[in-house]
């Protein structure tokens, strides 16, 4: 079988050989089961918020997909495709309508398993809730930093920050 590969990672904060990271589990469950790499699809700092078809490379997967140039797609984790529970579930249900099947690697998800409905929606509901907790959790520790006294962003053009204390 034709296999692609799609890797992500979210931002400039991130390690950009994260995506060999993902590639080569992705490629290690192919050659255990017999898929062949034919396509390779990777957007670095690109967060998994962002819809799916405004990503440079998962655009253009789809559109590849829609042109029959891979039977499967291998990714390490749902989250890796995306972390919007809507957006998940429209490109999912659009590649399986293309004949597409769809792999997880570390989630154990297959397109082709009875399951596969529940063991999406879960993994998606809990990359979305991950997203809103980050969120939260980011603006308490900027709160707590200012409220130390301390700036919670960069310096303004042209002026350094200088520790007083």
């Amino acid at each position: 079988m034709r296999a692609a590969i799609y890797t992500r990672y979210s931002s400039d904060k991130q390690n950009p050989t994260s995506l060999a990271d993902q590639e080569r589990i992705c490629k290690k469950w192919m050659n255990e089961n017999g898929l062949e790499l034919t396509r390779n699809y990777q957007d670095g700092e690109c967060r998994g918020s962002v819809p799916t078809q405004y990503r440079l490379a998962a655009g253009q997967l789809i559109q590849d997909a829609k042109s029959g140039c891979f039977d499967v797609i291998v990714i390490e984790a749902l989250d890796r495709f995306t972390r919007n529970l809507a957006d998940q579930e429209k490109t999912i249900n659009k590649l399986e309508l293309l004949g597409i099947r769809v792999i997880a690697v570390n989630e154990g998800y297959d397109t082709e398993d009875s399951g596969r409905y529940i063991k999406r929606v879960m993994h998606g509901a809990m990359s979305e809730q991950y997203l809103r907790d980050l969120g939260k959790k980011t603006h308490r520790g900027m709160s707590g930093q200012v409220a130390r006294g301390f700036s919670v962003g960069a310096a303004p053009f042209g002026y350094r920050n200088i520790r007083t204390e």
